[in-house]
């Protein structure tokens, strides 16, 4: 990244050799150029204008956001001149915010005057500095990138002297698209770099450049044997370069990523990383020399799947790692009812079977046999069952990917237990089996934190009534990563 100014020549300075390089007499590679330059209605006036009254002494006019000023030199103007500043929308391919429209349209300037823009962030989402241009519409409503551009990074402006008034704009000469997204595990998202404009011959050994609607960026840069060529908007995508956070094709820790020329598809990790997020999925740009200029790169947050939509980058609540507690009755029918399954349980999260917002629970608590045959009693009617006991517990699922989760699971406790006949005396008792399928159950969440599970489920002669609440919500997530830096 550049530091200091750098000027950066534009066609009409270019001549023959630029013009060979481009039509194929010498390139070594297939020129993206000579494309028809997009042509656009007139934008739309935003707000009031800023007037001021500038004389021979000369002086500046700022836009009202401070982000366009016109400095005229003293003796730029006889006399006195009302010049106006109006912000327009941007109709230009590739504009990065709003245009200007700067009067009186037609003014002889005696010196050049300079127009100042200023850059932030945001301009800069998708693209780089290098990348940025200025340009002004013609009469045909075709957009003229402006030649002598000065690019200032400490001072994050883009400079440029010209003798006429019209509408002029920022615009992102190459970007990628989108800039940024916001994935759950394993879902994808495609990236394309697109190259918004063009150099057109206008005249015998001259060209200019200008913005075109946006294409798939070319692949291999025109080349030229001319070392004195000078600097132009004539890029290409390094397709063999597309990484993640620096590592090519990418990680199982933060996705990966797979280019086929200007696109590429990123594919999230199968759970949200736990730094570096966003992720940086990048591609290198070269120039004509086949040198690397910059790097474009999407900014993607790899979302906690389990977060509440509503909340999602600010103040995160990781719910599926909250315990469940409720109650889950079963009736066991034959011809009538036989008996019934009373079960106090809790919902652990299992890390270990968890992947990528697939949220897997254990179960432990207590379950109560109680025969509905008054004849018969059941000793011990109570079984206490933790995690490892073969014999009891069950499982909860919850797909949490989904905005509204489904969940599923089962729970079953089985015991030795002691069996009476209170009706028969002469019947001696019997050990057998107690308890059963305590839950079965299946059905959808309202939303990601929807903080209860209840409902009713039929399954093999059994009837299960089953309610959970959510326990506590997890611990909350800070706030949204920083975005990472290229």
């Amino acid at each position: 990244m550049r530091s200091g100014p750098l000027t950066r020549l534009l066609s009409p300075l270019v001549a023959m050799a630029m013009l060979l390089s481009c039509g194929g007499g010498s390139g070594t590679g297939p020129s993206p150029h000579n494309r028809e330059p997009a042509r656009t209605p007139v934008g739309t006036p935003i707000g009031a204008p800023v007037t001021q009254t500038i004389g021979s002494a000369g002086g500046t006019v700022a836009s009202t956001d401070g982000v366009l000023s016109v400095d005229i030199p003293a003796g730029a103007l006889a006399s006195d001149v009302t010049v106006s500043i109006q912000a327009v929308t941007a109709q230009a391919p590739g504009a990065s915010g709003t245009g200007y429209r700067l009067s009186p349209e037609g003014t002889t300037f005696a010196q050049p005057v300079t127009l100042r823009f200023s850059y932030d962030d945001q301009d800069l989402e998708g693209t780089a500095p290098e990348f940025l241009w200025i340009a002004s519409q013609q009469s045909d409503g075709s957009w003229l990138l402006a030649s002598g551009v000065t690019l200032d990074d400490g001072a994050r402006t883009l400079s440029v002297a010209t003798t006429h008034f019209s509408d002029w704009t920022r615009l992102r000469g190459f970007q990628i698209r989108p800039p940024s997204a916001s994935l759950k595990p394993t879902e994808s998202v495609g990236l394309q770099v697109k190259d918004c404009v063009t150099i057109v011959e206008t005249s015998t050994n001259t060209a200019s450049s200008y913005a075109i609607d946006c294409e798939d960026a070319p692949t291999e840069p025109v080349s030229s044997n001319d070392d004195e060529l000078p600097s132009l908007p004539t890029f290409a995508v390094d397709q063999t370069s597309w990484s993640v956070n620096g590592t090519k094709g990418g990680s199982g820790t933060y996705g990966f990523v797979a280019g086929n020329g200007p696109n590429a598809e990123y594919v999230a990790p199968t759970n949200t990383p736990s730094s570096q997020n966003p992720v940086a999925v990048s591609v290198r740009v070269r120039d004509f020399r086949d040198h690397t200029v910059s790097t474009l790169v999407s900014n993607i947050e790899i979302l906690p799947v389990c977060a509440p939509a509503a909340t999602r980058l600010t103040s995160l609540v990781d719910v599926c790692t909250a315990d469940w507690s409720g109650n889950s009755k079963s009736t066991i029918t034959d011809a009538t009812p036989v008996a019934k399954i009373d079960a106090q349980v809790t919902w652990k999260y299992d890390a270990a079977l968890s992947i990528g917002g697939h949220s897997v629970y254990y179960a432990e608590g207590t379950a109560t046999f109680t025969p509905l045959d008054p004849c018969f009693t059941v000793v011990p009617s109570t079984y206490t069952w933790v995690k490892g006991n073969q014999t009891a517990g069950g499982q909860l699922r919850i797909d949490y990917t989904r905005e509204q989760p489904p969940y599923d699971g089962e729970g079953v406790a089985l015991w030795t237990a002691t069996y009476t006949d209170v009706c028969d005396p002469n019947q001696a008792s019997f050990q057998y089996a107690a308890g059963g399928g305590w839950f079965v159950g299946a059905g959808t969440l309202t939303a990601l934190d929807d903080p209860s599970i209840a409902g009713t489920y039929q399954s093999g002669g059994q009837t299960f009534q089953f309610g959970f609440t959510r326990q506590g919500g997890g611990a909350a997530k800070a706030a949204r990563l920083p975005t990472p830096k290229r």
